[in-house]
């Protein structure tokens, strides 16, 4: 486990797990019976001085929840993660990623370049 010192008595804490679906998720996800993949995933630790943890929710669910979303979104507007990267760190679907950005107020990464280069192949496939 790594462990880091932050300002503001902040201390952070990460551990590598490896974790897995049960085998009739994995069966569910790919439309029929497969081997599981396992996924590597970081667990991440913070210790808050109790003068500032309810500042992030009640219970340490609501806190985990809270911070997780936070660091989701500011990664997001900084373009480090997707909005599909988003949603799976979260455990989302595309709607419920989608809802969230809004409630927000995060704007969607969406320029106006990008627009323009759907409307032509929109109108190269329509003619």
């Amino acid at each position: 486990m790594a462990s880091f010192a932050m300002a503001d008595g902040l201390r952070l804490n990460m551990e590598r797990r490896t974790i897995c679906a049960p085998q009739s998720a994995c069966a569910i996800l790919s439309r029929g019976p497969r081997a599981c993949e396992s996924k590597i995933m970081i667990e991440v630790t913070i210790q808050l001085p109790d003068a500032l943890a309810n500042t992030f929710g009640v219970t340490s669910e609501a806190r985990v929840q809270r911070l997780s979303e936070d660091a989701a979104i500011e990664e997001y507007r900084m373009g480090r993660l997707s909005q599909r990267q988003v949603g799976e760190m979260l455990g989302l679907d595309y709607w419920q990623t989608e809802r969230l950005l809004t409630e927000r107020h995060v704007p969607l990464g969406y320029s106006l370049a990008d627009l323009q280069a759907d409307r032509a192949s929109l109108d190269e496939v329509l003619g």
